[in-house]
Formats: structure tokens, C-alpha cells, sequence
């Protein structure tokens, strides 16, 4: 039996499409997601005394640090949390000399409240200014930190103030067919609109004069519709 069916009209709301302007003020420089990447503590810390930032910087990444760690050597060259981690302890990773003890040191005493009174202005630029103990809790709320979608498929790159707003229009995030409730990326939508099961579709046929009904059950209205076409069983007389 042929079917005869038509769709029922769904109003579908597209996302306000961004401007070339606004997509490039959302997205940071290759230079500043290098920078981030390569970055102990994740940001910069900006004095105007270059010499007192060399002396108190990671010897790896070259950030500043509220917790650094002393390598054992005759030097005693600063690293922070993150490339301590990663660095071999027998060997400074700046001259190559061999450690002269068996762990790394702390930084204490007056020393260690000096340079944790350094003031300075944050290395993303974000007009943020203080000292580098109050950098610790600027850094997870910094306006120009970098994040990355974490909508699969997606993978776009932005500034921490533009995340939020681009996770609820990202064409990648899930939403679920307001018909089966299935679970989808919102880029699938539309096209899931043509072969959902449970959609409202009505008879060709019958029209409105039809009731609608879901799309799965197209062979049982087709058996019961009054306006499907048949032989009239008396045609041949």
C-alpha cells in the first residue's frame, strides 16, 4: 500500500550568528595559546623591574610562581609545581649540574614573603593589578584565561568571558528531540525532524480531516485511514 503523508510544519529557532568582529575578539593569537600552554602557572605575571622577574621566575617556563620549588644545586634555580613534576631531580634543567641534595627545597622565611609581595599586572592583559599572592585567585577567574569547548566535536577556542555564552549557542552541544527525547548534537536536529519516530505527521489524504499521529505508526493508519484509496470491489461490474 502506498503512503501518503505529509509532515507537520516545525518551527525551528536558529542561534543569532556571530560577526566576523565578535569571533575575532572572542578567540585568542597563536602567541597567546603558546604562551598559555607553555606556562607553569598559567598566566604571566608583568613587573617593570625585569631583572628582580628573571630572579624570581620558573627556570623553565619563565612564570612567576606563588609556590616554587629550589632545585638542589649550587645555583638553586626556581621551578614551579608543574615543571617540578615533570623535571628528572638528578640534573638542573637549566645548566645540566647534578643535584647536591636528595629533594627539592621550599622557599621560606623573609625571602619567600618578599616575593610574594612583588606587584605586578596580569600576563593576559586583562587590566587585572596586584601582588603575586593575590595572582593565585585571579588566575582561575581571569577574564582572557583561554578554554576550549567542552562539547565533543566542537573544539573552539575562546576567552573565559566568551565560554559561557558560546557553550549555549555551540551547535555542538546535546539537546534532546522534543518528540522521542532522544539526545543529539544541535547541528542534528533538523535532520532528525525527517525520520523521528515519534514525530506528528497527518495523512495526505485526509488532510486535516485526519487526526495526526507519530511518524512509527504510518502502516496502521494507512490500514485504518477512510481516505486511502481502494478498488471498489463492485468496479467491475
Amino acid at each position: 500500500t502506498s503512503h501518503h503523508i505529509n509532515s507537520i510544519n516545525i518551527d525551528i529557532t536558529s542561534t543569532s550568528t556571530t560577526s566576523k568582529t565578535e569571533e575575532i575578539e572572542r578567540r585568542p593569537t597563536l602567541e597567546e595559546i603558546n604562551n598559555e600552554e607553555k606556562s607553569g602557572y598559567g598566566t604571566g605575571f608583568i613587573m617593570d623591574a625585569v631583572i628582580i622577574q628573571e630572579e624570581f621566575s620558573c627556570a623553565i617556563c619563565k612564570q612567576f610562581t606563588c609556590d616554587p620549588l629550589i632545585f638542589p644545586c649550587e645555583k638553586q634555580h626556581l621551578l614551579c609545581q608543574q615543571h617540578r613534576q615533570h623535571q628528572p631531580q638528578q640534573h638542573c634543567p637549566v645548566d645540566g649540574e647534578a643535584a647536591n641534595a636528595k629533594s627539592f627545597l621550599q622557599l621560606q622565611g623573609p625571602l619567600r614573603r618578599a616575593m610574594l609581595n612583588l606587584k605586578g599586572v596580569c600576563g593576559r592583559k586583562c587590566g587585572w593589578k596586584g601582588t603575586l599572592q593575590e595572582l593565585k585567585k585571579h588566575v582561575p577567574v581571569c577574564e582572557k584565561a583561554i578554554e576550549k569547548c567542552k562539547h565533543e566535536g566542537c573544539g573552539e577556542i575562546c576567552y573565559r568571558k566568551y565560554a559561557e555564552d558560546h557553550g549555549r549557542k555551540c551547535k555542538h552541544r546535546k539537546v534532546s528531540c522534543p518528540h522521542c527525547n532522544g539526545s543529539m548534537p544541535e547541528h542534528k536536529l533538523e535532520a532528525h525532524y525527517e525520520t523521528c519516530p515519534r514525530i506528528l505527521i497527518t495523512c495526505k489524504r485526509g488532510g486535516i480531516s485526519c487526526k495526526p499521529f507519530p511518524r512509527e505508526e504510518i502502516d496502521k493508519h494507512s490500514e485504518e485511514c477512510l481516505y486511502e484509496e481502494i478498488l471498489c470491489k463492485w468496479g467491475k461490474f
